[in-house]
């Protein structure tokens, strides 16, 4: 397993620990529409997982996929703090904002 997908599963088990059973999680994060991560590993130390991929990883953890949703707007703010615009690009295109509501089961 890769270990930012440990990481991952590890921080989602502490949150299972601390909350209890029917309690829930929101989780605000990006969800990855194509490509890899190579490149926003590489230069921001993140991950972005595909959908089937994160909600595997809640439900190991002890969490059940409640709701998603993808926040409108745009990224203007966060594009204008970026220092290179291609790499944003290359980082960011392929992916979306989402937010997760996840419940402990």
């Amino acid at each position: 397993t890769h270990c930012a997908t440990r990481t991952t599963l590890a921080a989602l088990e502490e949150a299972a620990r601390v909350v209890r059973p029917g309690g829930f999680l929101f989780v605000h994060d990006y969800e990855r529409l194509a490509g890899d991560n190579a490149r926003m590993e590489r230069e921001l130390f993140a991950r972005a997982y595909p959908r089937g991929e994160f909600l595997a990883l809640c439900e190991a953890a002890g969490w059940t996929p409640e709701r998603f949703a993808a926040p409108r707007g745009d990224d203007a703010v966060l594009r204008a703090l970026f220092p290179d615009q291609g790499a944003y690009a290359a980082i960011f295109d392929e992916l979306r904002p989402v937010i997760w509501r996840v419940v402990r089961t």
